[in-house]
């Protein structure tokens, strides 16, 4: 009996991990600077629809959700994304307005994305 039910879980295993896997490519993955928050970008091939998720420490915050935009009561939900362009920053700058510190650190990870 325990050996049917190993052999009906290695046959099904490939059609559940297949489910899984139905939102198609990632596109681009961003983490924080330290490393402990990200955020993954999917698509379909041949579909406007832009998913995300996001990742706080490997644990999983938002599963797979779409991309819209709603600018002045006119949404947008199929995005055709055109580019997509990551980009940093770590520098160091001095305030005008005195305060406590003399020196602050700008660091950050950023990505642009056109539809």
């Amino acid at each position: 009996m325990p050996y049917r039910i190993l052999v009906l879980f290695a046959i099904a295993l490939p059609f559940i991990s297949s489910c899984q896997n139905s939102i198609g490519d990632k596109f681009t993955e961003l983490s924080s600077p330290d490393k402990k928050l990200k955020i993954q970008l999917f698509g379909e091939n041949g579909s406007p629809i832009l998913h995300y998720s996001l990742l706080w420490k490997d644990s999983l915050l938002v599963e797979l959700s779409p991309i819209a935009l709603d600018l002045e009561g006119e949404e947008f939900d199929e995005l055709t994304v055109k580019d997509i362009q990551q980009f940093g920053k770590d520098s160091l700058f001095s305030p005008v307005i005195a305060s406590k510190r003399r020196v602050f650190r700008d660091h950050y990870s950023a990505i642009r994305i056109n539809f």
